[in-house]
């Protein structure tokens, strides 16, 4: 079960929400913040490099995206059913 919480749509990169699967608390914790402030573009070549765990961005404009390891079991809810979505492939 992935959980989405909307944070400050003040970050620069606009990245609202990065959320990690299939890590432990303390990890995925980290990884949350870390892919917060990343920003797409880095989180995406950060993921492809690490590749031990999955992630779901939401950036300013509700667009989602998820990478291909969490597409499967990603389901989006409420005023999101209707977002872009983009799966993210880990190959370029």
């Amino acid at each position: 079960k992935i959980a989405l919480n909307r944070l400050s749509d003040q970050d620069p990169r606009n990245i609202l929400e990065g959320v990690k699967t299939d890590v432990d608390a303390f990890t995925g914790d980290a990884l949350s913040t870390a892919l917060f402030v990343m920003g797409l573009e880095r989180t995406v070549d950060f993921w492809r490099t690490r590749g031990d765990f999955e992630f779901i961005l939401i950036d300013d404009q509700e667009r989602l995206y998820v990478s291909e390891g969490a597409a499967s079991a990603f389901t989006p809810m409420g005023h999101y059913t209707n977002s872009e979505l983009t799966v993210i492939s880990r190959e370029e």
